[in-house]
C-alpha cells in the first residue's frame, strides 16, 4: 500500500506524514516534503559512502532538512518514503541501465536480445 501522498498545487512537492514523529531541535516534525532536487545536488550525493546513506542524504536533499533529523526515521517509515522519492524524481536508472531514456535526441527504440 502506497503511503499518504499528496501533490502540491503549482509546486511539485510531495508530502508524507510520518508514523514516528522525528525532531530537528526543538521542532517536531510530523511531516516531509519532498521537492524534486537539482541536478547539482544529486551529485553531491556521490561523497556519501553505501547506498543506505546516499538514501539518507537524498531525502535531506528533497526535503531541506538536515542529515541529523533524516538519520532519526525509522524503517518503517523509510519504507514509504522510497516510492514517493521515485514518484517525485521519476525513475532514475542504475548502473548497467541506459540513461537515454528521454533524452533529447535519444534513440526510444527498445530492443530485447
Amino acid at each position: 500500500m502506497l503511503p499518504e501522498l499528496t501533490n502540491g498545487e503549482d509546486t511539485g512537492d510531495h508530502r508524507i506524514t510520518l508514523r514516528t514523529p522525528i525532531r530537528d531541535g526543538d521542532r517536531v516534525i510530523t511531516e516531509l516534503t519532498f521537492t524534486e532536487p537539482a541536478v547539482g545536488d544529486l551529485m553531491a550525493l556521490d561523497e556519501y559512502p553505501g547506498d543506505f546513506a546516499k538514501s539518507i542524504a537524498t531525502i535531506a536533499v528533497m526535503t531541506g532538512l538536515p542529515m541529523a533529523a533524516c538519520k532519526q526515521i525509522r524503517a518503517s517509515d523509510m519504507l514509504r518514503i522510497a516510492p514517493v522519492i521515485e514518484k517525485v524524481m521519476g525513475r532514475i536508472p542504475t548502473t548497467g541501465e541506459s540513461s537515454q531514456r528521454g533524452s533529447p535526441g535519444a534513440s526510444t527504440s527498445n530492443r530485447v536480445n
